[in-house]
């Protein structure tokens, strides 16, 4: 899953829901913006459109009850109003008895967290996995199997040892990202996204370079995060070593 942890508030579960999004390549997002339809302006939670025009709306409800009927029936209405392609209705409590078939055969999906995550994971993945590929590429140069000779002829003993120790260190960040994001030879975000979700298993326990510590990663954010993160500290230390005259 992307996120493990539920939303803090309604605010939070808007902005997550919004941020998955955006993490999943969309570009045009809003939160709680009024829209016009055949009924009137109404305000909806988070607003979505995609290079197509395609819209989708979602209404976040982090309450502790079921949502009603009448909720489900209102946002359906909205949905056909404003001509919108999808419709989410996020629920942390699920929903009463009989909402489900208001929304037979239409175009809103009544979901709680994590199936809103699981609708929105192959997008999520295959869109952040292609920004770590690009982002994590600087490490290569430095944890290639052949590294280049120019790059450590000029160290002394001690920082041609720090250079080795660095290299073991970090270089599994840059292979770690190619199992995030195994392109080669897959033609959809589907493929792509099946076989990241087969290379890593949650809790997956890793290992923090240059430490005997580790760290438990509990979801794919944390995932991305810990990429980032390691990719940053790695280059840095790397550059600044290879960089002494």
């Amino acid at each position: 899953m992307i996120y493990k942890e539920l939303p803090l508030n309604w605010e939070d579960l808007q902005k997550k829901v919004a941020q998955i999004f955006l993490d999943a390549g969309f570009s045009n997002i809003e939160i709680e913006k009024e829209i016009e339809g055949a009924r009137g302006k109404t305000e909806v939670d988070v607003y979505v459109t995609d290079d197509n025009g395609f819209l989708y709306i979602c209404e976040c409800k982090n309450w502790n009850k079921p949502v009603p009927k009448s909720v489900v029936q209102t946002f359906r209405t909205i949905i056909n109003d404003v001509g919108a392609n999808k419709g989410y209705l996020i629920s942390k409590k699920g929903f009463q008895a009989g909402a489900y078939p208001i929304v037979e055969n239409t175009n809103v999906s009544l979901v709680n967290w994590y199936e809103f995550q699981l609708e929105m994971e192959d997008a999520w993945i295959s869109s952040v996995g292609s920004y770590l590929f690009k982002y994590v590429n600087p490490l290569f140069r430095f944890t290639d199997i052949l590294v280049p000779k120019s790059l450590i002829a000029h160290l002394n003993g001690e920082d041609e040892k720090y250079f080795w120790e660095l290299y073991h260190n970090y270089r599994y960040i840059w292979y770690m990202t190619h199992d995030f994001y195994p392109n080669i030879g897959l033609s959809n975000k589907k493929e792509i996204a099946d076989l990241c979700r087969r290379n890593f298993a949650f809790p997956l326990e890793l290992n923090i370079p240059m430490s005997t510590e580790k760290i438990m990663i509990e979801d794919l954010n944390s995932l991305r995060n810990y990429i980032i993160k390691y990719t940053d500290e790695g280059l840095v230390k790397l550059r600044n070593l290879t960089s002494k005259l």
